[in-house]
């Protein structure tokens, strides 16, 4: 049980601006050793690009990576440095696919590297109430299970019986102006009989039968309005809303345990709770996710779960960065929310990643964060990730001995270690410049020494901080402390008494009594 220090490696794509450092990432093996040389345990290799598992001599760098006796993590593919490949949380049918190969192959490649774990931001999709009006999407839209939305429907009756006679899922499916009013149809059906009818007088009894018509023909076309839109091939407006909020009422109708535990029991989705875009929309999220650890076809998508257990690598799961504007609104952020995501994947190599700088620039605070989890949830935490905590993302600014950013990050490990975090790998993400590390990795040894000793924060010794023993003010204190320990006792001592050690005497004997004092201490 301990926790292993470790250092990022840095991505290429952002390096290549400093020639000086660029050409060190250019291979795997390079990337892994410069971690190695900061004198760390482990390193965490920012991958570019997949691309990078079919480099020249790739087997041949493994094989030196194993020789020396490195240890090395993988973080995935990413929306915030290149593109965003790997979409778990989309309803969009292609980007379901394409993500889920994606995924795939990350976890082979890893494999044949020897990674120790993949990590990967759980959700980086454009918000969802911000798809509206920002954002064209496929009207081709799936399920949690990457099934036509259609054959959803289908397969549940009953969310179709409900959505057709929601005004606000009319609106969601087919614009403003396809949604009307069964009066609206009735009227409609009495003008229309009473043009074809001139001069004849509308009986009760034919009034009825028309009625009955309009019913028929005014429910017919509301669930054509739904149907359609999930299959038209065509371009809207934040089509996502739709198989979301029908996820959510299939949710919570079916008490989907992940609905029951972020939401709540008893719950009921309709168009206030659509409206408020707060919790539905993260167990949406979670689910998809679940959808792509628990497949329902494997055939047409394999279990990551399985290939993760064959391959002993960890999954780990870690906030996205928030970007300016998004905050408040992202669909899946909050530690407690991953946390609860992956439990409900139900896999032992499946983890939680916690990185403090993210959390921050999404608008959440780190500590509530982890005091807001359960007792004992700190086994699922696999990954930590630190720098100054701050949310200017991505900021990755060294993480200096003595600073107020150290005791931050040592306060909120401390709590996650009172649930149960006992061992772990804490990275610090590098940032740029000649030295992109500095004082981190020391402050982290401070960090860990002292965690291991189960000190509270609010009682961290000076040493901590970089002001022990070896600190020329406290270290003077201490010897002053230790020569006047028997002032006190003065007079009271029947040997004779000496007020001046060797050196002090010689001075005072020599008429420079006043100047030792001065720099008796120095």
């Amino acid at each position: 049980m301990a926790y292993t220090i470790g250092v990022s490696s840095g991505l290429f794509s952002i390096a290549r601006s400093q020639p000086n450092q660029a050409e060190g990432m250019l291979t795997v093996l390079r990337k892994v050793f410069w971690g190695a040389q900061r004198g760390v345990q482990f390193t965490q290799m920012d991958l570019d690009t997949i691309a990078e598992f079919d480099e020249p001599y790739i087997m041949d760098s493994v094989k030196k990576i194993k020789e020396l006796g490195l240890r090395f993590g993988l973080h995935s593919e990413t929306q915030a440095t290149g593109a965003h490949t790997m979409a778990l949380d989309s309803a969009l049918g292609d980007e379901y696919q394409r993500g889920h190969e994606r995924m795939i192959d990350h976890i082979k490649g890893a494999g044949k590297i020897s990674a120790e774990y993949v990590l990967t931001h759980i959700s980086e999709s454009t918000p969802l109430k911000l798809i509206g009006t920002k954002e064209l999407q496929s009207t081709q839209i799936v399920d949690f299970w990457g099934n036509d939305i259609g054959v959803f429907l289908k397969e549940n009756p009953e969310i179709m019986d409900w959505a057709w006679k929601q005004e606000f899922m009319q609106k969601i499916a087919f614009g403003r102006g396809g949604y009307s009013e069964l009066s609206e149809y009735n009227e409609g059906y009495k003008r229309r009989w009473q043009s074809q009818h001139p001069g004849e007088k509308l009986t009760e009894e034919k009034e009825k039968d028309l009625e009955i018509d309009a019913r028929k023909d005014w429910e017919e076309n509301n669930r054509l309005n739904i149907s359609e839109s999930t299959r038209r091939p065509s371009l809207s407006y934040g089509t996502e809303r739709l198989a979301y909020a029908l996820v959510a009422k299939w949710m919570e109708m079916h008490r989907d345990p992940i609905w029951i535990d972020i939401v709540g029991e008893g719950e009921v989705f309709d168009e206030k709770t659509y409206h408020k875009w707060g919790e539905w929309v993260t167990a949406v999220t979670a689910k998809y996710i679940w959808g792509h650890f628990n497949p329902k076809d494997t055939k047409k998508f394999k279990d990551p779960k399985k290939l993760l257990a064959e391959k002993g690598i960890y999954w780990v799961f870690e906030s996205e960065m928030g970007k300016v504007g998004w905050e408040k609104h992202m669909r899946l952020v909050s530690i407690p929310h991953i946390y609860k995501t992956v439990k409900a994947i139900g896999s032992p190599w499946v983890k939680v990643a916690i990185d403090f700088e993210h959390l921050l620039s999404a608008g959440e605070n780190p500590i509530k964060n982890i005091e807001n989890l359960p007792h004992d949830s700190g086994k699922d935490v696999y990954v930590i990730h630190v720098g100054w905590p701050t949310p200017h993302a991505p900021g990755h600014v060294p993480l200096y001995v003595g600073s107020e950013a150290q005791q931050y990050v040592y306060e909120g490990l401390y709590k996650l270690r009172q649930k149960g975090w006992k061992d772990g790998i804490i990275i610090f993400e590098r940032g740029g410049g000649e030295d992109p590390v500095k004082t981190s990795v020391a402050s982290l040894r401070q960090i860990v020494k002292y965690l291991n000793m189960d000190i509270e924060p609010e009682k961290l010794p000076e040493d901590f901080f970089g002001w022990g023993m070896e600190g020329g003010n406290v270290r003077r204190q201490f010897v002053n402390l230790r020569m006047h320990a028997y002032d006190p006792l003065g007079g009271l001592i029947t040997q004779p008494e000496e007020e001046h050690g060797f050196i002090g005497k010689t001075a005072i004997d020599k008429g420079k009594g006043e100047q030792w004092k001065k720099e008796k201490y120095k």
